[in-house]
């Protein structure tokens, strides 16, 4: 278990956390830069999210509080990385800038699940993937500047629209 980084002209494959205490290591993103790795661990409790330095192996932990941390994505410029958290039914988006005095921001996107989230290319906005008990999933996106939620797609069919589709009890 875990993630391996192997060279590709040869050499010893390096286990994320090493081979002590290895950590349950999964969904890894490189950096643009090609000298980080973002993953997703349960080892801590919750699901958390790491950076591994290739450089010198050291893990630096995002996130350590309540809740899910999943699907990390980079920035194309390398200077933000952000997640889905979801927490008691609740999702939201969270972005990590380098370099900032408060370099963590929550935007709440809601009751539901969201997945995949993915930086445009100006690194603007962040595109996801969001869907609810009432909803089927549909892409959404949430400037960085203001933090607005923007519906892109619309997959439910109007003659549903007031069906309950999958109702948690």
């Amino acid at each position: 278990d875990g993630t391996f980084v192997v060279p590709l002209d040869g050499g010893k494959a390096r286990r994320i956390g090493g081979d002590e205490i290895p950590l349950d290591t999964f969904q890894p993103a490189w950096s643009p830069d090609g000298k980080r790795i973002a993953f997703c661990s349960t080892t801590p409790g919750w699901t958390q999210i790491g950076l591994y330095h290739l450089d010198d192996e050291h893990i630096e932990w995002l996130t350590g509080d309540e809740g899910e941390h999943l699907n990390p994505a980079w920035s194309q410029d390398g200077k933000h990385l952000c997640w889905i958290r979801v927490l008691s039914e609740t999702a939201s988006v969270e972005i990590h800038t380098f370099g900032e005095r408060e370099p963590r921001r929550r935007i709440e996107t809601g009751n539901g699940f969201c997945h995949l989230p993915l930086f445009t290319m100006d690194n603007s906005s962040i595109v996801f993937i969001r869907e609810d008990p009432r909803r089927p999933p549909d892409l959404w996106l949430v400037s960085l500047e203001d933090g607005q939620l923007t519906q892109l797609t619309d997959s439910l069919p109007s003659s549903l629209r007031s069906a309950k589709f999958v109702i948690p009890e």
